[in-house]
């Protein structure tokens, strides 16, 4: 039975005489494919748990750890369907059915809510922390087939068709107004392409007009409201997904007509330049992607007989560094390179990494005023390991007090571990000056869910030398821990590995926790008599640099850097 959306897609097709599934083989190719740049086959495909309900030209969106698959089609209807789905557990959940089935639509979240748009006329946000749903200002035309991307807290919806004909429209959905406006339309018009955001910049991939299966990538600037022609994908195609990983942005499946394809390249803006990656495995077209902490998901889609999918896959990426010491068998929960725009502002999202960032940190008890130019920003480092040039840069201007940090950077596992390690590049400044009264300077934290309870890494001085020190904060434990296995000294204005294991006690009193931690490799410290809490486990991991100890402030202006983090668990 064709379906509404199948149905337009060979109107369209008709009407624009070039039918996509001829398309492939009777035009020349539009654009001139690239040159890879790395050798083909990099990252990993799981199967993970099928939707409860098969669909397709379905959205998806990800918060709080969670991917929320919403409407599509598996018939001659549109579908209401909301569906969640837990990483942590392989899970899906049915949740609270939009307001009415729509398809062939595109989301995007902006601060915890789920916006959907596109597939007609209507936006609709979901609030998971209610399962509930909103209706709100109308598209003024609507777009279906579109693709959508999330800037600076503004939904971009770009292409979709309207009748017989494909659009090179965009439009802005500001959920803080309730408005919607008219930017610069794309070059090129097309329906059935996909989108992902790029340090500030929206990239569109991809689609169909009068051929179907275009190798087309246009760059969109919000700031300037304009378009910038970027290097074509290798492979045209239209009905993909495209996500973004570690400032990557992954360009999926798709069909070029009769076709489907299981296709995967992958776009660094940073040098224009696309890689050949490993295939997705199950070939398909009209299916949605999330990224959750770090893991890419495709759900849904509709095979080559149009027949619809419940398969759910997860793309992991291949590490870019090194984890020399990271135990066998672990199972990775996070890896990011710091490599999207650090907002102003409390709690907010460091891209669709899982990391949250306060930026300035304004919220502990008592916290002064800091001068300006407290803060993190997103910097460029061409030395910097794994994945440069971005890292995260916190400052302490002249005038910092110490006791605090100048930013939070914070990740929440969808569940406490009670064993796990943490691996990540860091860069003290040259110059930098040391707090005189305690000689500390923490580096980053891992907290347990007792109140106050918490775990320390610092630059510590008190030795007369810099060293890694850790120092447990638990109600049972409170110690300074010094290298008790090599002390090397942290050379200042240069980039250290830390990588960093705890083990939980068997007990509340038993007294036989574990924490080890290796700096460039070499291990420095080895514990075995951790006394740990009774609780679940860590459930946060900060980077929450604080200067000192208290009392004193900075005569100069310095700077802790971050390059990339890996959190695994048991």
């Amino acid at each position: 039975m064709i379906t509404r959306t199948r149905f337009v897609e060979l109107l369209v097709a008709s009407l624009l005489v070039v039918s996509c599934d001829r398309a492939e083989r009777s035009l020349a190719p539009i654009n001139r494919p690239p040159q890879l740049s790395v050798t083909a086959g990099e990252g990993t495909w799981t199967t993970k748990a099928s939707m409860p309900t098969a669909r397709w030209s379905l959205a998806a969106g990800a918060v709080n750890g969670i991917l929320y698959a919403v409407g599509g089609t598996s018939g001659p209807n549109p579908l209401a369907t909301v569906e969640a789905f837990d990483p942590a557990t392989n899970t899906w959940t049915t949740k609270a059915s939009m307001p009415a089935g729509n398809e062939a639509v595109a989301a995007g979240v902006v601060n915890g809510i789920l916006y959907v748009v596109g597939g007609g006329s209507a936006t609709w946000a979901y609030d998971p922390g209610t399962d509930t749903w909103m209706t709100k200002a109308s598209i003024p035309a609507g777009q279906p087939r579109a693709a959508a991307g999330v800037v600076n807290g503004i939904v971009y919806v770009a292409g979709g068709f309207s009748g017989p004909n494909p659009l090179a429209t965009v439009q802005a959905y500001d959920p803080a107004t309730d408005l919607w406006t008219s930017r610069a339309p794309m070059p090129t018009a097309r329906w059935g392409p996909a989108a992902g955001v790029v340090n500030g910049i929206l990239y569109v991939v991809g689609g169909c007009n009068s051929s179907c299966g275009l190798t087309t990538v246009e760059a969109y600037d919000p700031a300037t409201d304009t378009w910038t022609t970027k290097a074509p994908m290798p492979t045209g195609r239209f009905g993909l997904a495209a996500e973004v990983l570690n400032g990557i942005l992954y360009a999926i499946g798709g069909s070029t007509g009769g076709d489907r394809l299981g296709t995967v390249e992958a776009y660094d803006p940073a040098t224009d330049t696309w890689t050949s990656q490993a295939p997705l495995p199950t070939a398909r077209k009209d299916f949605a992607a999330g990224v959750v902490d770090g893991i890419l998901y495709a759900v849904g889609g509709v095979d080559v007989n149009y027949l619809a999918l419940a398969t759910n896959e997860a793309f992991q990426q291949p590490s870019s560094c090194p984890w020399p010491n990271e135990p066998t068998g672990f199972t990775l929960i996070n890896d990011y390179g710091f490599s999207d725009p650090l907002a102003s502002g409390q709690s907010q999202p460091i891209g669709t990494s899982g990391w949250y960032i306060n930026n300035p940190d304004t919220v502990g008890v008592g916290q002064p005023p800091q001068p300006g130019g407290t803060g993190a920003v997103l910097a460029s480092d061409n030395t910097a390991p794994c994945s440069p040039p971005s890292v995260m840069q916190l400052t302490y201007p002249t005038g910092f007090e110490a006791g605090w940090d100048p930013a939070k950077a914070y990740y929440d596992p969808s569940s406490p571990t009670t064993e796990t390690y943490w691996g990540f590049w860091w860069k003290p400044s040259n110059p930098w000056q040391n707090h005189s009264g305690s000689g500390i300077n923490k580096i980053a934290f891992m907290f347990t869910p007792t109140a106050g309870s918490n775990i320390y890494i610092e630059m510590d001085s008190t030795r007369g030398q810099y060293e890694i020190h850790v120092a447990p904060y638990f109600p049972a434990d409170t110690r300074n821990l010094a290298p008790n296995q090599t002390a090397t000294v942290v050379t200042l204005g240069a980039w250290h590995e830390i990588e960093w294991y705890v083990k939980y006690a068997t007990t509340g009193s038993s007294r036989d926790g574990v924490v080890k931690w290796w700096l460039d490799g070499v291990l420095q410290g080895n514990y075995t008599d951790l006394q740990t809490p009774s609780d679940a486990g860590f459930a946060e991991y900060q980077f929450a640099p604080i200067w000192g100890g208290v009392g004193g402030t900075k005569s100069e202006t310095d700077y802790y850097w971050y390059a990339h983090s890996h959190i695994s668990r048991r």
